[in-house]
């Protein structure tokens, strides 16, 4: 028996399968240039309808070219960007820590904190699984530009602020 006409059939398969694939991405590649076509238009729409909105102003001054951060000089002062905070998930018990956490890094970083709507964006960041699914539900009720940081950590701790009986410490922690 020769082995072409062994594998003929099975071949034949594959082929058609390879075929019927490339067609399809054919398709999808087609689908995405149509719409990357539509988003260039709503693009272009939106540039011009922003300049006639904005008048131009007096003759501009062309702004300095942005100073890469590689090429800072060796003298100059810059803070480091604040380090993440690890997850809060919702856990029972955790809140307050991470609270602490919060608290410590807007304290060392003020200037990159500077508002409350900052601060509670920061925080949200940070919120995982049950905490998040919570912030997601205050923010339908609440935008984050309307609400004061303290509120915000209130309502915060009145859902999640639960220390567990015999935690270290022996007394209540007070996160602001």
């Amino acid at each position: 028996m020769d082995s072409a006409e062994h594998t003929g059939p099975a071949s034949g398969d594959l082929l058609q399968k390879h075929e019927e694939s490339l067609s399809s991405l054919s398709r999808q590649l087609a689908a995405s240039e149509q719409w990357a076509g539509r988003v260039n238009e709503t693009l272009s729409a939106i540039q011009e309808t922003l300049a006639r909105l904005v008048p131009p102003t007096a003759p501009a001054v062309p702004a300095p070219p942005p100073v890469p951060s590689a090429s800072l000089s060796v003298g100059s002062v810059r803070d480091p960007a604040p380090p993440a905070l690890v997850p809060f998930t919702g856990e029972l018990g955790r809140c307050g820590g991470f609270l602490i956490q919060v608290s410590l890094l807007f304290q060392r970083y003020p200037q990159a904190f500077s508002n409350d709507a900052v601060k509670i964006s920061h925080v949200i960041g940070a919120l995982r699984d049950r905490a998040l699914d919570w912030a997601e539900s205050y923010l339908a009720l609440h935008p984050v530009e309307t609400v004061m940081y303290e509120q915000f950590v209130r309502d915060f701790k009145a859902v999640f602020y639960h220390p567990l009986p015999g935690a270290r410490g022996g007394g209540s922690v007070v996160c602001t």
